[in-house]
């Protein structure tokens, strides 16, 4: 699992694409906090920008300055083969069926 605390740790100095881990973020709202995962559908490695799939939000959250995509929120990625970095950890391709 990465996350984007810069004071610990940086996408850019990973060696990987991560396209296709998942990303879940954080949202701190004035009505409350919103938790979204999405697919990261392009990345480059030594890059700290990605591109994820669009979640679509209630109504509440269109208007009154609650706009998307939601920026300098938290998140962490997973379920990428590249983010394995201790022993016992593991991870499942889908497509292969396999760990």
């Amino acid at each position: 699992m990465f996350g984007n605390d810069e004071d610990k740790n940086s996408l850019a100095v990973e060696n990987h694409s991560f396209e296709g881990a998942i990303v879940t973020s954080f949202r701190c709202l004035v009505t409350g906090n919103d938790i979204t995962r999405d697919l990261v559908v392009s990345h480059e490695a030594g890059s700290t920008a990605f591109t994820k799939t669009t979640q679509e939000f209630d109504d509440e959250f269109q208007g009154d300055g609650y706009k998307k995509p939601y920026e300098d929120c938290s998140y962490f990625l997973e379920a990428h083969l590249g983010l394995l970095d201790a022993p016992r950890e593991w991870h499942f391709d889908p497509e292969a069926k396999a760990l």
